[in-house]
């Protein structure tokens, strides 16, 4: 089969070819853009069709369109509606009072009654609470007044009453452990004091063995260790503390053998003192290369 190529080795002829293919993609870009146009007339004619054929359809997702505004509405309406004052009946509230009173003698009746005269329309939760810790500046007793005043109350009040009970509720928890910690942290503080000041006592017993075997069974602060040993033993620190590291040390390598389980707190300690005298003898070190450096210094500079 022989192609001819005489029409592209002509200028012209190639020039033909090149504005030929132009106006194909100049055509084929208005055939594209008439089949959008087209297609979305089509969708339109069909939608406009099936609302005329099926007019309760149409009339639903209009309605449904109405529902879902009016529903946001109602949503905001409701979020910034202010609970409005309800209580039982007069009988019913001075039986409830009564009642209350017998099982809390510390509120009488007639405060009871008082206490309800004071909610207002539309108060929030915080001004609930302003209002009860005022009356009643023990957490304990005011959220019993709430408590009370919850029983009385009805529909949305009595839920605003709820949410401020939760909240004072809350208060006097965190209080509570917040007190319980504080307590807990002085103990601990007397404890470690009682525990270094016997140390202490050993320490200047001059009995190394008898001061081991306490620092193994009573945990104590690394920096009080040092204080202690430093006080007691002054140019001796680095021989004390080498004596107990290898005593100690020692004493994990016996705990190591055993099988008894009961031992397995006393080798927790020791460990932990172990950790603590490499710690104390590795700051001894710091600081006797440092002075070391100064000195070497100080005799060049001079």
């Amino acid at each position: 089969m022989v192609v001819d190529l005489g029409h592209l080795q002509n200028p012209d002829g190639l020039k033909q070819i090149l504005m030929g293919m132009k106006e194909d993609q100049a055509s084929d870009k208005l055939v594209a853009k008439a089949a959008i146009i087209a297609s979305e007339q089509k969708a339109e004619l069909q939608e406009q069709q099936s609302e005329e054929k099926n007019p309760l359809a149409a009339a639903l997702r209009r309605s449904d369109r109405q529902i879902k505004a009016h529903t946001s509405s109602v949503k905001k309406a409701k979020e910034a509606k202010l609970a409005q004052k309800k209580l039982m009946p007069p009988k019913e509230l001075e039986e409830r009072a009564q009642e209350f009173s017998r099982r809390n003698p510390q509120f009488p009746p007639a405060g009871l009654l008082a206490l309800t005269e004071k909610l207002k329309d539309g108060m929030s939760k915080q001004e609930i609470l302003e209002m009860i810790q005022k009356e009643y500046p023990n957490p304990i007793e005011a959220s019993l007044a709430l408590e009370f005043l919850i029983s009385v109350t009805l529909e949305d009040f009595k839920e605003t009453l709820q949410f401020a009970q939760v909240d004072l509720n809350n208060e006097i928890i965190d209080k509570r452990e917040q007190e319980v910690a504080q307590k807990v942290e002085k103990e601990a503080k007397k404890a470690t004091q009682e525990a270094t000041e016997a140390a202490l006592k050993i320490v200047q017993g001059g009995d190394l063995n008898k001061l081991l075997d306490y620092l193994m069974s009573t945990p104590i602060e690394a920096t009080a260790i040092y204080k202690m040993l430093d006080e007691g033993y002054g140019k001796n620190l680095k021989k004390i503390e080498s004596f107990l590291l290898k005593k100690c040390g020692i004493e994990i390598n016996k705990l190591k053998k055993l099988d008894d389980k009961e031992d397995v707190a006393h080798m927790k300690n020791t460990m932990a003192l172990l950790k603590k005298l490499q710690a104390i003898m590795g700051v001894d070190r710091y600081f006797e290369i440092r002075n070391a450096n100064k000195t070497t210094k100080a005799a060049r500079a001079g």
